[in-house]
């Protein structure tokens, strides 16, 4: 210790003592840093592995609730290209039923007049 040879006077030791608490304070000061930068460093870690881990678990919810909708939307998808077959076939059939129709209403007409 360098402050041995101020031992005797009382200005001596103050002088000693005050070196000792500067260097004891940048010491804590340092020591501090590293301790807040080495949490910070923790921190950042484990919230990035969280907010990894809940971006998986909501990609795997989107993609279940997707599966879901197709599988409630396909029966109807199914039915509704059904229906539209259906549709266009009967549309081909139906001109001959609308002729006989205008002729058997315009009968009926000519059988009111009567």
């Amino acid at each position: 210790m360098a402050c041995r040879q101020f031992k005797g006077t009382k200005a001596g030791l103050e002088v000693c003592l005050e070196s000792e608490r500067a260097g004891l304070d940048e010491h804590f000061k340092a020591l501090a840093n590293a301790t807040l930068q080495s949490n910070s460093e923790s921190f950042l870690t484990i919230a990035q592995e969280k907010l990894k881990s809940a971006q998986n678990d909501n990609a795997h919810e989107l993609e279940k609730k997707t599966q879901a909708i197709a599988a409630m939307v396909e029966p109807v998808q199914k039915h509704l290209l059904q229906l539209n077959g259906v549709v266009e076939q009967l549309s081909g059939r139906t001109k001959p039923f609308v002729k006989i129709f205008r002729i058997y209403r315009g009968n009926c007409k000519a059988d009111r007049g009567s």
